[in-house]
């Protein structure tokens, strides 16, 4: 898997540490999932990046193709809004 920002290749990594279970339990906590979600959590491992409005984010597997997003908004506060969810919902 390689995730590319506005072109440039940032992280590559495989995914054979990632407990799909895991995922979707964690990311359940903080909005709601129905049967036929696709859950997109990007590429494990690795250093973060803060991605700021109008990035544009490639996610590509081998063998199976790519998925292009244009952020609308900095991650950050898209980020800031789920943590409240979780703490909303868990109250």
């Amino acid at each position: 898997m390689r995730e590319i920002v506005d072109g440039a290749v940032v992280r590559e990594a495989t995914t054979a540490g990632l407990d799909p279970v895991d995922v979707v339990r964690r990311l359940s906590h903080a909005a709601p999932l129905s049967p036929g979600d696709v859950v997109a959590i990007g590429i494990p491992g690795g250093p973060r990046r803060q991605l700021g409005a109008h990035c544009v984010l490639e996610t590509e597997i081998d063998e199976i193709g790519f998925q292009e997003n244009e952020l609308r908004q900095p991650v950050q506060e898209i980020e800031s809004r789920v943590d409240r969810r979780a703490r909303t919902s868990r109250a």
